[in-house]
């Protein structure tokens, strides 16, 4: 008697790869993804609404390898701010390393940076400060991020101004903190979309400009009152 032939096993359909997942990233590239999938969501949910579901699904993880690498939301909100503080120092350098000694240039692409490239990210820094969950328990390490970010600009921004309009260091370090504590209004009005960022960037230069040459002139006639003086 002939055999039969088996019967054939439908096939089974396999679901499409889900092309968000990031588990292929090398390790040294899953932390930076998710912060920056971090950054996204809160912008998207808020601080208060975030979760470490959330953030798994939608960087295409585990939640073990979420706690693997952040502990909890706490310790996920603090490296957010630190990278946030790092990326601005970053900007900056950068653009003093391609235009040495042309303060517009520099300054141009810093805040464009600063104003476009990084608008997630500052707005998610914005967010965590004013969140009221994190605001108690945060509030001493992030005024800290805060403080350092700062001292790393007036410093690296007071330096350029000593070593391209020979400012004595008093002074650059004077301009360099008018012109971090000044950014601050203008950044707001820019997010509120009471200016364009390309307008209000313009404005700014053409301001710390006119502070910068002032200085300079004070400092050119130093030595001569110096010698007046004798």
């Amino acid at each position: 008697m002939p055999k039969t032939s088996a019967k054939t096993r439908p096939a089974v359909r396999r679901r499409p790869r889900d092309r968000s997942t990031r588990s292929y990233l090398r390790a040294s590239e899953r932390k930076t993804h998710l912060l920056d999938v971090g950054a996204a969501l809160v912008r998207e949910k808020g601080w208060e609404n975030l979760t470490i579901v959330d953030l798994a699904r939608r960087a295409g993880v585990s939640r073990q390898l979420v706690h693997q690498y952040f502990g909890d939301l706490e310790r996920l909100a603090l490296e957010l701010a630190e990278q946030f503080e790092d990326e601005v120092y970053a900007a900056a350098a950068a653009a003093i390393e391609r235009h040495p000694s042309d303060l517009a240039a520099a300054m141009s692409e810093t805040l464009e940076r600063f104003l476009v490239g990084l608008r997630e990210h500052r707005l998610a820094y914005v967010d965590l400060f004013t969140a009221h969950t994190y605001r108690r328990r945060l509030h001493s390490p992030l005024r800290a991020v805060n403080h350092r970010k700062r001292r790393r600009m007036v410093e690296i921004w007071g330096h350029y101004y000593e070593r391209v309009y020979q400012l004595d260091s008093a002074d650059a370090v004077g301009l360099a903190s008018f012109q971090y504590d000044g950014l601050r209004g203008l950044v707001s009005q820019v997010d509120a979309g009471t200016i364009p960022a390309q307008e209000a960037i313009r404005l700014f230069i053409e301001v710390l400009t006119g502070a910068v040459e002032r200085l300079a002139a004070k400092a050119r006639r130093a030595p001569e009152r110096a010698r007046a003086r004798r």
